[in-house]
Protein backbone atom coordinates (compact mmCIF):
# COMPACT_ATOMS: atom_id res chain seq x y z
CA UNK A 1 0.00 0.00 0.00
CA UNK A 2 1.69 3.08 -1.02
CA UNK A 3 1.70 6.16 1.45
CA UNK A 4 -1.01 8.43 -0.57
CA UNK A 5 -3.83 10.07 0.19
CA UNK A 6 -7.83 9.60 -0.67
CA UNK A 7 -10.16 12.56 0.11
CA UNK A 8 -13.42 11.80 0.72
CA UNK A 9 -16.58 13.82 2.30
CA UNK A 10 -17.58 10.54 4.01
CA UNK A 11 -14.25 9.17 5.82
CA UNK A 12 -10.85 10.23 6.68
CA UNK A 13 -8.22 7.50 5.87
CA UNK A 14 -6.08 6.62 9.12
CA UNK A 15 -3.02 4.48 8.29
CA UNK A 16 -2.68 2.07 11.01
CA UNK A 17 0.09 -0.05 9.96
CA UNK A 18 1.65 -0.61 6.48
CA UNK A 19 -1.27 -1.92 4.19
CA UNK A 20 -3.89 -1.17 6.97
CA UNK A 21 -5.58 1.83 6.95
CA UNK A 22 -8.99 2.69 8.67
CA UNK A 23 -12.06 4.39 7.52
CA UNK A 24 -13.16 6.95 9.97
CA UNK A 25 -16.49 8.57 9.74
CA UNK A 26 -17.09 12.17 9.15
CA UNK A 27 -20.39 12.10 7.52
CA UNK A 28 -22.73 9.92 10.00
CA UNK A 29 -26.21 10.67 7.57
CA UNK A 30 -24.66 8.72 5.41
CA UNK A 31 -21.57 6.62 6.08
CA UNK A 32 -22.52 6.44 9.88
CA UNK A 33 -20.14 3.58 10.91
CA UNK A 34 -16.21 3.09 10.26
CA UNK A 35 -15.08 0.69 8.11
CA UNK A 36 -11.39 -0.87 7.25
CA UNK A 37 -8.92 -1.40 4.36
CA UNK A 38 -6.66 -4.74 4.59
CA UNK A 39 -4.19 -5.34 2.01
CA UNK A 40 -3.57 -9.15 2.43
CA UNK A 41 -0.61 -8.54 -0.71
CA UNK A 42 -2.02 -9.18 -4.36
CA UNK A 43 -5.72 -8.62 -3.14
CA UNK A 44 -7.70 -6.23 -1.15
CA UNK A 45 -10.02 -7.19 2.15
CA UNK A 46 -12.42 -4.66 3.40
CA UNK A 47 -14.56 -4.65 6.60
CA UNK A 48 -17.48 -3.10 6.33
CA UNK A 49 -19.03 -1.16 4.25
CA UNK A 50 -21.03 2.34 5.23
CA UNK A 51 -24.74 2.97 5.23
CA UNK A 52 -25.28 3.62 2.07
CA UNK A 53 -23.96 2.68 -1.71
CA UNK A 54 -22.87 6.29 -2.06
CA UNK A 55 -20.36 5.88 0.97
CA UNK A 56 -19.32 2.57 -0.17
CA UNK A 57 -18.20 4.02 -3.36
CA UNK A 58 -15.22 6.38 -1.78
CA UNK A 59 -14.57 3.34 0.03
CA UNK A 60 -13.96 1.00 -3.11
CA UNK A 61 -12.47 4.27 -4.65
CA UNK A 62 -9.85 4.60 -1.69
CA UNK A 63 -9.02 0.85 -1.82
CA UNK A 64 -8.15 0.49 -4.94
CA UNK A 65 -6.54 4.20 -5.09
CA UNK A 66 -4.29 2.74 -1.47
CA UNK A 67 -3.29 -0.76 -2.60
CA UNK A 68 -3.66 -0.77 -6.87
CA UNK A 69 -5.08 -4.45 -5.68
CA UNK A 70 -8.42 -6.12 -6.83
CA UNK A 71 -11.01 -6.33 -3.89
CA UNK A 72 -11.60 -9.96 -2.80
CA UNK A 73 -12.94 -10.00 0.51
CA UNK A 74 -15.36 -7.84 2.44
CA UNK A 75 -16.37 -8.86 5.90
CA UNK A 76 -19.83 -7.67 7.46
CA UNK A 77 -19.21 -7.23 11.21
CA UNK A 78 -22.99 -7.48 12.00
CA UNK A 79 -26.60 -7.14 10.76
CA UNK A 80 -26.80 -3.48 11.24
CA UNK A 81 -27.40 -1.44 8.19
CA UNK A 82 -24.51 1.59 8.51
CA UNK A 83 -22.18 -1.94 8.65
CA UNK A 84 -23.74 -3.56 5.55
CA UNK A 85 -25.76 -1.27 3.17
CA UNK A 86 -22.62 -0.48 0.90
CA UNK A 87 -22.11 -4.20 0.36
CA UNK A 88 -24.10 -3.83 -3.37
CA UNK A 89 -20.75 -1.69 -4.76
CA UNK A 90 -18.73 -4.50 -4.13
CA UNK A 91 -20.22 -7.96 -4.84
CA UNK A 92 -19.80 -9.37 -7.25
CA UNK A 93 -16.96 -9.69 -7.68
CA UNK A 94 -15.58 -9.74 -4.43
CA UNK A 95 -17.07 -12.37 -1.69
CA UNK A 96 -18.80 -11.02 1.20
CA UNK A 97 -18.25 -12.88 4.80
CA UNK A 98 -20.26 -13.33 7.38
CA UNK A 99 -21.62 -15.26 10.62
CA UNK A 100 -24.56 -17.41 9.56
CA UNK A 101 -26.63 -15.90 11.97
CA UNK A 102 -25.35 -12.26 10.70
CA UNK A 103 -27.04 -13.29 7.00
CA UNK A 104 -30.02 -14.07 8.61
CA UNK A 105 -30.61 -11.31 10.22
CA UNK A 106 -29.04 -9.11 7.26
CA UNK A 107 -31.53 -10.74 5.20
CA UNK A 108 -34.52 -10.19 7.80
CA UNK A 109 -33.83 -6.88 10.17
CA UNK A 110 -32.36 -4.72 7.31
CA UNK A 111 -35.21 -5.45 5.46
CA UNK A 112 -37.31 -4.71 7.48
CA UNK A 113 -35.19 -1.47 8.40
CA UNK A 114 -35.68 -0.74 4.96
CA UNK A 115 -39.47 -0.63 4.88
CA UNK A 116 -39.95 1.74 8.18
CA UNK A 117 -37.54 4.11 7.16
CA UNK A 118 -39.24 4.45 3.35
CA UNK A 119 -42.10 4.97 5.74
CA UNK A 120 -41.05 7.15 8.60
CA UNK A 121 -38.34 9.59 7.00
CA UNK A 122 -40.58 12.05 5.07
CA UNK A 123 -42.72 12.64 7.77
CA UNK A 124 -39.75 13.12 10.13
CA UNK A 125 -38.01 15.19 7.14
CA UNK A 126 -40.70 17.57 7.36
CA UNK A 127 -41.42 17.84 10.92
CA UNK A 128 -37.50 19.00 11.43
CA UNK A 129 -37.68 21.56 8.53
CA UNK A 130 -41.07 22.88 10.23
CA UNK A 131 -39.32 23.23 13.64
CA UNK A 132 -36.27 24.71 12.00
CA UNK A 133 -38.39 28.04 10.51
CA UNK A 134 -39.23 28.36 13.94
CA UNK A 135 -35.86 28.18 15.52
CA UNK A 136 -34.85 31.64 16.34
CA UNK A 137 -31.49 30.15 17.48
CA UNK A 138 -28.78 30.28 14.00
CA UNK A 139 -26.67 27.63 15.21
CA UNK A 140 -29.37 25.78 16.49
CA UNK A 141 -31.42 26.15 13.12
CA UNK A 142 -28.30 25.06 10.95
CA UNK A 143 -27.77 22.21 12.87
CA UNK A 144 -31.68 20.93 12.15
CA UNK A 145 -31.56 21.90 8.41
CA UNK A 146 -28.38 19.61 8.22
CA UNK A 147 -29.90 17.27 10.09
CA UNK A 148 -33.00 17.30 7.57
CA UNK A 149 -30.61 17.30 4.42
CA UNK A 150 -28.94 14.25 6.10
CA UNK A 151 -32.06 12.33 6.04
CA UNK A 152 -33.11 13.41 2.76
CA UNK A 153 -29.98 12.14 1.01
CA UNK A 154 -30.98 8.30 2.95
CA UNK A 155 -34.55 8.92 1.32
CA UNK A 156 -32.78 9.24 -2.36
CA UNK A 157 -30.41 6.59 -1.67
CA UNK A 158 -33.28 4.22 -0.75
CA UNK A 159 -34.56 4.27 -4.32
CA UNK A 160 -31.62 2.43 -5.48
CA UNK A 161 -30.68 0.27 -2.62
CA UNK A 162 -30.12 -3.35 -3.71
CA UNK A 163 -29.84 -5.27 -0.18
CA UNK A 164 -26.74 -7.75 -1.18
CA UNK A 165 -26.21 -10.44 1.45
CA UNK A 166 -22.84 -12.45 2.14
CA UNK A 167 -22.28 -15.25 -0.36
CA UNK A 168 -19.90 -17.30 2.24
CA UNK A 169 -20.89 -17.88 6.27
CA UNK A 170 -18.15 -18.78 9.23
CA UNK A 171 -18.90 -20.38 12.49
CA UNK A 172 -15.78 -19.56 14.83
CA UNK A 173 -13.07 -18.62 12.99
CA UNK A 174 -12.08 -18.08 9.34
CA UNK A 175 -8.60 -17.42 7.99
CA UNK A 176 -7.66 -15.51 4.72
CA UNK A 177 -3.93 -15.87 4.38
CA UNK A 178 -2.29 -13.35 1.21
CA UNK A 179 0.82 -13.37 0.43
CA UNK A 180 1.48 -10.09 2.39
CA UNK A 181 -0.28 -11.04 5.56
CA UNK A 182 -2.68 -13.39 7.10
CA UNK A 183 -6.24 -11.89 8.32
CA UNK A 184 -8.50 -13.60 10.82
CA UNK A 185 -11.98 -13.50 11.10
CA UNK A 186 -13.15 -14.16 14.35
CA UNK A 187 -16.71 -14.43 16.47
CA UNK A 188 -17.50 -15.17 20.01
CA UNK A 189 -21.73 -15.21 19.39
CA UNK A 190 -24.00 -12.87 20.67
CA UNK A 191 -22.21 -9.41 22.25
CA UNK A 192 -23.38 -5.97 20.66
CA UNK A 193 -25.88 -8.06 18.26
CA UNK A 194 -26.70 -11.39 18.31
CA UNK A 195 -23.97 -12.41 16.20
CA UNK A 196 -20.74 -10.31 16.34
CA UNK A 197 -17.28 -10.95 13.86
CA UNK A 198 -14.28 -8.94 14.20
CA UNK A 199 -11.17 -8.59 12.10
CA UNK A 200 -7.42 -10.00 13.88
CA UNK A 201 -4.35 -9.45 12.53
CA UNK A 202 -2.05 -11.14 14.78
CA UNK A 203 1.17 -9.93 12.92
CA UNK A 204 0.07 -6.24 14.00
CA UNK A 205 -1.68 -6.57 16.76
CA UNK A 206 -4.71 -4.96 15.15
CA UNK A 207 -8.15 -5.38 15.73
CA UNK A 208 -11.36 -4.28 13.41
CA UNK A 209 -13.86 -4.42 16.32
CA UNK A 210 -17.27 -3.58 14.89
CA UNK A 211 -19.37 -2.67 17.07
CA UNK A 212 -17.95 -4.29 20.10
CA UNK A 213 -16.25 -1.25 20.70
CA UNK A 214 -17.44 2.46 20.23
CA UNK A 215 -14.58 4.79 21.82
CA UNK A 216 -15.89 8.06 22.92
CA UNK A 217 -19.42 7.54 22.54
CA UNK A 218 -22.41 5.65 23.47
CA UNK A 219 -22.62 1.92 22.39
CA UNK A 220 -26.69 0.65 21.25
CA UNK A 221 -27.35 -2.05 23.72
CA UNK A 222 -30.85 -2.82 22.43
CA UNK A 223 -30.10 -5.60 20.33
CA UNK A 224 -27.38 -8.38 21.96
CA UNK A 225 -26.38 -9.58 25.62
CA UNK A 226 -24.32 -6.96 27.66
CA UNK A 227 -23.27 -9.88 30.18
CA UNK A 228 -21.69 -11.98 26.87
CA UNK A 229 -20.83 -8.51 25.43
CA UNK A 230 -17.79 -7.72 28.26
CA UNK A 231 -17.27 -11.82 28.20
CA UNK A 232 -16.33 -10.98 24.24
CA UNK A 233 -13.93 -8.16 25.06
CA UNK A 234 -12.28 -10.01 27.56
CA UNK A 235 -11.55 -12.37 25.05
CA UNK A 236 -10.83 -10.03 22.18
CA UNK A 237 -8.20 -7.77 24.38
CA UNK A 238 -6.47 -11.15 25.65
CA UNK A 239 -5.24 -12.06 21.78
CA UNK A 240 -3.02 -9.37 22.80
CA UNK A 241 -3.95 -6.30 20.76
CA UNK A 242 -2.49 -3.39 20.52
CA UNK A 243 -4.42 -1.14 18.21
CA UNK A 244 -8.49 -1.21 17.76
CA UNK A 245 -10.42 0.03 15.21
CA UNK A 246 -13.99 1.09 16.66
CA UNK A 247 -17.10 0.67 14.84
CA UNK A 248 -17.35 4.35 15.72
CA UNK A 249 -15.24 6.68 17.18
CA UNK A 250 -11.41 7.20 16.83
CA UNK A 251 -8.40 4.33 16.49
CA UNK A 252 -7.75 3.80 19.72
CA UNK A 253 -5.43 0.99 21.77
CA UNK A 254 -6.44 -2.20 24.10
CA UNK A 255 -7.25 0.46 26.72
CA UNK A 256 -9.73 1.35 24.69
CA UNK A 257 -12.35 -1.57 25.55
CA UNK A 258 -12.29 -1.53 29.22
CA UNK A 259 -14.22 1.46 29.11
CA UNK A 260 -16.59 -0.40 26.93
CA UNK A 261 -17.25 -3.10 29.70
CA UNK A 262 -17.46 -0.55 32.38
CA UNK A 263 -19.71 1.50 30.30
CA UNK A 264 -22.13 -1.74 29.71
CA UNK A 265 -21.92 -2.95 33.58
CA UNK A 266 -23.04 0.68 34.75
CA UNK A 267 -26.18 1.24 32.67
CA UNK A 268 -27.30 -2.59 32.74
CA UNK A 269 -27.14 -2.11 36.53
CA UNK A 270 -28.60 1.56 36.22
CA UNK A 271 -31.75 -0.35 34.71
CA UNK A 272 -31.59 -3.33 36.98
CA UNK A 273 -31.72 -1.24 39.95
CA UNK A 274 -34.72 0.38 38.50
CA UNK A 275 -36.80 -2.29 37.69
CA UNK A 276 -35.96 -4.01 41.07
CA UNK A 277 -37.50 -0.71 42.31
CA UNK A 278 -40.80 -1.10 40.11
CA UNK A 279 -40.43 2.11 38.04
CA UNK A 280 -42.41 2.24 35.16
CA UNK A 281 -40.87 2.41 31.51
CA UNK A 282 -41.80 5.72 31.30
CA UNK A 283 -39.71 6.91 34.51
CA UNK A 284 -36.63 4.30 33.30
CA UNK A 285 -36.69 6.18 30.05
CA UNK A 286 -36.08 9.72 31.69
CA UNK A 287 -33.14 8.60 33.49
CA UNK A 288 -30.56 10.95 33.26
CA UNK A 289 -26.96 9.87 31.65
CA UNK A 290 -24.94 9.04 34.62
CA UNK A 291 -21.97 11.77 34.80
CA UNK A 292 -19.14 9.63 33.88
CA UNK A 293 -21.16 9.35 30.76
CA UNK A 294 -22.33 12.56 29.91
CA UNK A 295 -19.80 14.21 27.17
CA UNK A 296 -19.85 10.98 24.96
CA UNK A 297 -21.49 11.15 21.83
CA UNK A 298 -24.56 9.89 20.65
CA UNK A 299 -26.42 10.31 23.69
CA UNK A 300 -29.71 9.17 22.06
CA UNK A 301 -28.62 6.11 21.87
CA UNK A 302 -28.83 5.72 26.09
CA UNK A 303 -32.35 6.53 26.21
CA UNK A 304 -33.40 3.63 23.58
CA UNK A 305 -30.66 1.10 24.95
CA UNK A 306 -32.16 1.82 28.81
CA UNK A 307 -35.71 1.63 27.18
CA UNK A 308 -34.71 -1.81 25.12
CA UNK A 309 -33.01 -2.96 28.78
CA UNK A 310 -36.02 -2.21 30.78
CA UNK A 311 -37.59 -4.53 28.08
CA UNK A 312 -35.45 -7.48 28.58
CA UNK A 313 -34.79 -7.35 32.02
CA UNK A 314 -38.51 -6.61 32.97
CA UNK A 315 -40.05 -9.68 34.92
CA UNK A 316 -42.02 -11.81 32.75
CA UNK A 317 -46.34 -12.63 33.78
CA UNK A 318 -47.50 -15.63 33.04
CA UNK A 319 -50.63 -14.97 31.01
Amino acid sequence: MQRTTFESSFFRIEPVAEGVCAAIVTDEALALGNAGIVSLGSETLIFDTFLTPRAAQDLRAAAEHLTHQPIGWVVNSHWHGDHVLGNQVFAPPATIISTPKTRQLIAKGVTGQIETAQQQLPGQIRTIREQAESESDPVKRQAMLQHAAGLEGQLEVLQTLELTLPQLTFDSQLDLHGSQRTATLLTYGEGHTESDAFLWLPDEGIVFAGDLVVIEGHPWMGHGNPDHWTGILDRMASLGVRAVVPGHGPVGSVEAIQPVQRYLRDVEQLVRDAVQAGKSKAEVQALKIPAAYEKLAGTEYFGRSVSALYDRLLPKTEP
